[in-house]
């Protein structure tokens, strides 16, 4: 991936860079990126000189060839010559375009090399890396970064909210064209995080919730409607009393998913009853030491009296090892009992295929991610912009969800 270079701040790194690598990313370098580049004189100079690098980076110009004339160019995009002779001084400075005397001003030959010191940079927060969506959000906020000639930093907070701090008091130091945010769940990510990074020009767009009192653009996934989609596929197959499974350090949304999934029970008089609302206490983000939790809570939840005929999971990860662990018991998916997840609508491994679950086109999420800042970057959309852009969710229809089974009947 020639040109992008991915800083990634969190705990196995080189694990972390082998799944990058994995998912088609090829040799990553995971060095620090140089913040220390001089800052673009006039947004309609930075605009203009992002235009002009586009046409480069799209063979529009060969080496050697000489650029429309400073009148021309004016013209062409609409801005004086003032701006287009700032944009032309600044790309000759980096190397990219040479003037000579009375001729003009020619693309130079070590072009390609030259558009890969000079490529902006976006950077991605997020709030975990050891699950399937976590690589979805990587891999298609990186791709959309490439073709709008952005390297891509990464930073994992790990879910943790001092870790976010110190990533976005590093990120507000650099010369960083934007951020994408996807908020550790709890406690509440405050407003200066968000204010740090704003009060120096950077534009920053929220992935699926948001700051309080921050005013930015955000992608929002509503967790209430999530929740009614399980719900309402749990009622058509007849399931009338169910569990809920959810990670470490998500108990901020817990409610919202309950919300959603009682409303669509309440209709047939199904239940989620609180005892079967279980938040693992495993302090980790890795699903696999949620384990030995998760079949002690499974063991208890199916020896009840009356127990679930179907659990939803979040996410994904968690209900391979709910799926693995109903195994050990005996139990079958979905005859004896239903299993639905939450992850991203990339079902990139067997499993993921095979699991029903309510899913979020990630890469489409990113790919607006990476449009917004680009327009609050160039000026097309205020850096305070409220917008809220509700991402579609929808029942991806494995094989783990089926009918509600028949009471057993003592005799």
């Amino acid at each position: 991936m020639t040109g992008n270079i991915f800083h990634y701040e969190g705990v196995q790194s080189r694990l972390y860079h082998e799944s990058l690598c994995s998912i088609g990313y090829g040799p990553l370098s995971l060095e620090i990126h140089d913040a220390q580049r001089t800052r673009r004189p006039t947004r309609k100079s930075a605009q203009l000189k992002k235009q002009l690098l586009a046409e480069l980076a799209a063979g529009q110009y060969s080496p050697g060839a000489a650029l429309p004339s400073q009148e021309r160019l004016a013209k062409r995009f609409g801005v004086s010559r003032p701006t287009v002779r700032l944009a032309l001084t600044e790309m000759e400075q980096e190397g990219i375009l040479r003037s000579e005397e009375r001729k003009g001003t020619f693309v130079n030959e070590n072009i390609q090399q030259q558009l890969r010191k000079t490529t902006g940079s976006l950077a991605l927060v997020i709030s975990g890396s050891s699950d399937s969506t976590a690589l979805a959000h990587i891999r298609g906020f990186g791709h959309y970064c490439r073709k709008s000639h952005f390297n891509m930093l990464l930073f994992d907070s790990e879910n943790d909210f001092y870790r976010q701090g110190e990533a976005i008091l590093r990120l507000s130091q650099m010369d960083i064209d934007g951020v994408a945010m996807l908020p550790v769940s709890s406690p509440p990510t405050p407003a200066y995080h968000a204010s740090s990074l704003q009060d120096r020009g950077i534009p920053l767009v929220f992935l699926h919730r948001a700051a309080e009192d921050v005013k930015a653009p955000l992608l929002a996934v509503s967790h209430k409607k999530q929740g009614r989609l399980v719900g309402r596929a749990f009622r058509e197959h007849g399931h009338r009393r169910v569990a809920m499974l959810i990670g470490y350090k998500a108990e901020g949304l817990k409610e919202s998913w309950m919300r959603g999934i009682r409303a669509s029970l309440d209709k047939i008089g199904g239940e989620l009853p609180d005892e079967f609302a279980y938040c693992c206490e495993t302090t980790s983000v890795d699903p696999q030491e949620h384990e030995a939790e998760l079949a002690d809570v499974l063991k208890r939840m199916m020896s009840a009296q009356r127990p679930p005929t179907a659990i939803f999971a979040v996410v994904d990860d968690f209900a391979q090892a709910i799926y693995f662990s109903l195994e050990e018991m005996g139990l079958r998916v979905p005859d004896d009992v239903s299993l639905v997840g939450l992850g991203s609508a990339d079902r990139n491994t067997p499993f993921t295929r095979k699991l029903t679950s309510v899913v979020i086109d990630d890469t489409d999420l990113s790919r607006r991610a990476v449009d917004l800042l680009c327009e609050m970057q160039g000026g097309e959309r205020y850096i305070h912009d409220t917008e809220i852009i509700m991402v579609p969710i929808s029942l991806y229809e494995g094989k783990t969800l089926g009918p509600a089974p028949k009471p057993k009947i003592e005799n």
